[in-house]
């Protein structure tokens, strides 16, 4: 499926990402999340050098939903980094949530044996 052609590019919205300004930092990570969505994932790289705003919409997206496999070090910077202690809580929970996906698959592929 090819993806839809937006006046803001995933790679100009990236570049943005590394802006001096927080606000547009936080701006660029809401537009990444919301016109590209498939692209998600990719996102997960980028939150130790985030500031907090941006970092956090990006934590947001991730919710209610499984961390990619590539998730856990940039997750671990982050909770290095200089942070909120509210952000770092998300991520922390983000982490023990994958840890724990990963153990009941684990779990699921041994009862398959």
């Amino acid at each position: 499926m090819a993806e839809a052609n937006y006046i803001w590019s995933w790679e100009k919205l990236r570049s943005l990402l590394d802006h001096q300004l927080e606000e547009i930092q936080s701006w660029a990570a809401c537009r990444l999340l919301e016109l590209h969505p498939g692209k998600r994932d990719e996102m997960v790289s980028s939150l130790p050098q985030l500031n907090s705003t941006a970092a956090f919409h990006v934590l947001d997206a991730f919710r209610d939903l499984a961390l990619p496999e590539n998730a856990i070090e940039p997750l671990r910077k982050f909770l290095e980094a200089q942070h909120r202690p509210e952000d770092k809580a998300i991520a922390a929970k983000s982490i023990i949530r994958g840890a724990a996906a990963n153990k009941r698959h684990e779990y699921h592929q041994v009862g398959e044996i």
